[in-house]
């Protein structure tokens, strides 16, 4: 299975034209939808879960990237914060090896099953976070693009263009 598209604010115009780049971006804005439900935590959550929802929620909404049709993402994100606080809590109280007896009646110490739970869920999480556009290297084109944005809103021959002088 190929790579899946770059949403088109975050790639710098080596594929595609700026024009193409621009037609391509307001067609991303115009299916996005609307985003007044994604900040929302379900009703279902516990109060923890609700209050990494709103966290989760509160630093993607600065990027600008979320609407109501992530909403099941961002649960499974949630689900996923959650189960790994579990587990480090289990981890906390029973330590990271615990001793078993083996078939043979041998005692043998192990890894605590939470570890391997949390990898599980780890990759789940760093998955999501792909889907949702907030992996490394998406935060770093959408930090660039802010830059470079910025400095086109302070260029005074382009705000002479506007007419904002």
């Amino acid at each position: 299975m190929g790579r899946p598209n770059a949403p088109a604010m975050n790639k710098k115009g080596k594929s595609e034209s700026k024009a193409q780049l621009a037609e391509r971006a307001a067609l991303e804005e115009k299916l996005k939808g609307n985003d007044d439900e994604v900040l929302i935590p379900p009703e279902d959550f516990n109060d923890t879960k609700k209050k990494i929802y709103s966290w989760l929620v509160r630093e993607i909404e600065l990027v600008g990237l979320i609407a109501n049709l992530d909403k099941p993402l961002l649960e499974q994100a949630v689900n996923c914060l959650y189960a790994i606080k579990e587990c480090e809590e289990v981890l906390e109280r029973d330590g990271l090896f615990v001793t078993v007896i083996d078939r043979n009646g041998n005692e043998e110490v192990k890894e605590h099953n939470a570890n391997k739970t949390i990898q599980s869920y780890m990759g789940k999480y760093g998955q999501i976070c792909n889907q949702l556009g907030l992996s490394p290297s998406a935060r770093a084109a959408l930090a660039s693009k802010k830059v470079e944005i910025k400095k086109q809103e302070e260029d005074p021959v382009l705000k002479a263009l506007r007419g904002e002088l």
